[in-house]
């Protein structure tokens, strides 16, 4: 025992920074970490991993020459634990059951843009819309400038769900939601952005199921809220997008 703890305490530090230089390695390749933070934080996680790398061959090169005592192992444990956390949440993401905790009404996200005086031209406009090429849109740019689009025939990428019971509220019944968390900075503070989705009854929505829907898109006044809504919908079920969240 005595040999043990005379080697954990030898290692114990270049251990637990290489456990965590691995990680964030991990989380890097392949943008993983974007599965929980916005793009920005690779800023952040480049110049973290140098420094762990820095402090592991710093504990390599000089071990301190002592047994591991319960601070330190206290500390060791303390720093090991979120890994444990990220390990378990890999592939997790937000959805349907977080949705109603998060939804603050936001079926427009900031009104229209003043500064947005004319429609960007999409493309697949003229002749039948509904074989044309229909022009995919960000949620957010929807809900943020919904005037530029109202009348035309467009497609949207995001989440279903039929069981959201504040929705239901504002609208006296229960309807399909297209919707997809944005983040500020990271899935804790990510809030869901949604658009109704007038899918008829006999169609099967698959709960927290990626699709891209595509409708006419319109603003109704209902009870006081514009509420947008795709119109005469056509839809087809599509695996998760690299970047669920926007």
């Amino acid at each position: 025992m005595n040999i043990v703890l005379m080697m954990l305490g030898r290692w114990h530090r270049p251990l637990v920074c290489i456990a965590w230089l691995l990680t964030l390695l991990g989380l890097i390749a392949g943008s993983r970490f974007e599965m929980f933070l916005i793009p920005g934080f690779i800023y952040i996680l480049w110049p973290a991993v140098a420094i762990l790398f820095l402090l592991a061959l710093a504990g390599i090169v000089e071990p301190p020459l002592r047994r591991l005592g319960p601070r330190e192992a206290a500390g060791v444990v303390l720093l090991l634990l979120p890994l444990a956390g990220i390990a378990g949440t890999d592939g997790a993401i937000l959805d349907a059951s977080t949705f109603d905790t998060r939804f603050v009404g936001n079926f427009q996200a900031a009104g229209d843009d003043a500064g947005a005086k004319t429609a960007p031209p999409l493309p697949g406009a003229g002749g039948d819309s509904r074989t044309a090429r229909i022009p995919e849109v960000l949620l957010t740019d929807l809900l943020r400038t919904p005037s530029l689009y109202i009348g035309r025939r467009i497609a949207v990428v995001g989440m279903l769900t039929r069981r959201s019971e504040q929705v239901a509220d504002l609208l006296d019944r229960r309807v399909p939601l297209l919707f997809r968390f944005v983040m500020n900075c990271c899935a804790a503070d990510a809030i869901p952005f949604a658009v109704v989705a007038e899918i008829p009854d006999n169609i099967p929505v698959e709960e927290n199921g990626w699709s891209r829907v595509s409708g006419s898109f319109a603003l109704r006044r209902i009870k006081g809220n514009d509420i947008p809504i795709l119109e005469d919908t056509a839809m087809e079920s599509i695996p998760m997008p690299k970047r669920p969240y926007l």
